[in-house]
């Protein structure tokens, strides 16, 4: 019989000793009384642990029982005063517990941070925890918060991989209280996300720098200076909207990098600097170009549709000539992944969930340690939940992509 059909045996004897032991009828007099169910919950865990140091010693001769210790533990429920056995070597720990050094078990985890994501303050989320039990206080608030802050410390600093197939990026503008501001005003706050996705298709978020003020090109060269001083120097392709002194910013640090301006931004532009049923046609055009097979082909179709128009727009229709190249990027790529990487939908769908979360916060995030976990929780969701699984038409095209790759950083 292996440890774990005898813990499991350990722990139903324990279990039966304790419910043929208990006076039921008093027991069931008073389950309403939660101090009551609560000793009852502890008993369980205690047996639990007891069977659990048992089998250990059984399987670790050289190893003595040595008493308990006493130690908290806060749940939704209520706080538990738990009694943990330890052996002599104190190499023993109870799978029960939760990690070293924390009080909380996930369940309360997982509230505070759900209360963080709605938008709640920290005054609120104490207040709240209060009237749901007395037990809860600021400081097991501030335990769960400087886990997270810890947490987002680590997600801060985390070496990257040397090399992205792709990686989009963008600024959100929001408004954020500025708490070093005498009059704690509320200012223009611009949140810049970098998404990455690998060569296997993985998508992760990369970084998120909350800096106050507009978006800007200076700001972006710091960020990609943190990007390189974290390990990632080879990227394949950026892919952003058409934000003015981007492509510089990119080139000043990413040299070979080829660089994707965001397709659905230009069809956007389209309609506010062409009359209505010139961007119409234009358009049209356009949706045509991007089923290109070949990227010279497009290239040129782009080309003459802008001649097609440069006398009624001649500044702008110049202005797209010189960055035609920028927009159709993507033909470069094999036709099933286009529709992934010309556009950067994607990073504003995770900049629509700090949209939302700044919504919930009463229209501005209330500091910026307040907008850094919340985002940071919002990562943590997407990372653990949501992209668990590579993308499979990318990943499929891993070989072409790696082959693009060392054409481009090899030669």
């Amino acid at each position: 019989m292996d440890n774990e059909e005898i813990l499991k045996r350990k722990i139903k004897e324990r279990l039966n000793g304790m419910i043929n032991e208990m006076d039921v009828e008093k027991f069931l007099g008073i389950l309403s009384d939660k101090s009551a169910y609560t000793i009852f919950i502890e008993n369980i865990i205690n047996s639990m642990m007891q069977a659990e140091r048992d089998v250990y010693l059984k399987s670790n001769e050289n190893e003595y029982a040595n008493g308990y210790f006493k130690r908290t533990m806060n749940t939704k429920l209520d706080k538990l005063d738990l009694s943990v056995p330890r052996t002599r070597n104190c190499s023993f720990r109870p799978t029960l517990l939760p990690e070293k050094y924390k009080r909380t078990d996930d369940s309360f985890f997982d509230m505070i941070k759900s209360l963080i994501l709605k938008g709640n303050s920290k005054n609120k989320i104490i207040s709240i925890l209060k009237s749901y039990n007395n037990n809860f206080s600021q400081e097991l608030y501030d335990e769960v918060s400087n886990e997270i802050k810890t947490r987002f410390d680590d997600f801060k600093s985390k070496q990257l991989s040397k090399r992205m197939a792709f990686v989009l990026i963008d600024g959100y503008v929001c408004e954020m209280k500025d708490e070093n501001d005498e009059k704690q005003k509320v200012k223009k706050t611009c949140i810049y996300t970098i998404m990455g996705v690998d060569f296997e298709g993985n998508k992760r978020i990369l970084g998120f720098y909350p800096i106050f003020g507009q978006e800007n090109k200076s700001d972006w060269l710091k960020i990609f200076h943190d990007l390189v001083n974290r390990g990632l120097t080879d990227v394949l392709m950026f892919i952003s909207d058409d934000f003015s002194g981007i492509s510089d910013a990119i080139k000043a640090i990413y040299s070979k990098s080829l660089i994707q301006k965001c397709y659905v931004h230009l069809m956007r532009n389209i309609k506010k600097n062409l009359a209505k049923k010139d961007a119409g046609d234009f358009n049209y055009e356009l949706k045509q170009i991007k089923e290109c097979k070949e990227f010279d082909e497009g290239m040129k179709r782009f080309s003459d549709l802008c001649d097609k128009y440069s006398t009624a727009y001649k500044s702008y229709m110049s202005f797209l000539k010189g960055k035609q190249e920028e927009y159709l990027c993507f033909l470069r790529f094999p036709m099933d992944i286009r529709k992934y990487i010309y556009t950067t939908n994607a990073v504003e769908n995770f900049n629509s969930l700090i949209e939302r979360a700044r919504i919930n916060n009463g229209g501005y995030f209330q500091s910026l340690d307040s907008a850094n976990k919340t985002v940071f929780l919002i990562v943590e969701n997407m990372h653990n939940n949501i992209w668990k699984k590579g993308n499979p038409i990318i990943k499929s095209y891993s070989y072409e992509l790696e082959q693009k790759y060392s054409l481009t950083f090899n030669s």
